[in-house]
């Protein structure tokens, strides 16, 4: 890319300069704007706030799915990026709920109506390698149990509700 530009820009009187990272961009645009040209500063923090908030995303998203048995699609539909700007040059990384519903990990048994009391105990693996009993807990269908508030409709969800209602509940 580079390659093909710098000799465009030359046609039209421009000047290609590569740097070698996002501070070294910084400090070039910073450098620019000391030299007169309005808002050098600003874009270029801006472009290096989102290139680190996209690495950050990257990173969580990667450090989640290699620790937990959960899908990256899951764990990205869950996180907000929110984009800097010129006007306020901030901009965040937010988690949309605190934890992900057991159902978005895989359990068994996991056709609806299984589980609960007198019924084989479900078994959820959230961490990898550790599969977990979940004693009174049992999957629900969707027609029965209001929708989490979700992206995506959820055929089935886990219900691992108070011992004391969970026959009542049946």
């Amino acid at each position: 890319m580079l390659e093909w530009l710098a000799p465009k820009l030359v046609e039209v009187g421009g000047t290609l300069l590569q740097a070698e990272d996002e501070l070294a961009s910084i400090n070039m645009i910073v450098g620019a704007s000391f030299g007169g040209i309005a808002g050098a500063a600003e874009r270029a923090t801006v472009k290096a706030v989102n290139a680190g908030l996209s690495a950050a995303r990257k990173a969580t998203v990667r450090e989640i799915t290699t620790g937990y048995e959960v899908k990256r699609a899951d764990v990205e539909a869950h996180l907000t990026l929110e984009r800097a700007r010129a006007s306020t040059i901030s901009g965040a990384l937010r988690l949309k709920s605190g934890s992900l519903p057991l159902h978005y990990f895989p359990h068994t048994p996991d056709a609806p109506g299984t589980g609960g009391p007198g019924a084989p105990t479900l078994q959820v693996t959230v961490k990898r390698g550790q599969t977990k009993a979940m004693p009174g807990a049992f999957v629900a269908t969707t027609a029965r149990w209001k929708e989490p508030p979700m992206a995506r409709p959820i055929p089935n969800s886990i219900v691992a509700p108070n011992p004391t209602r969970a026959a009542s509940n049946r």
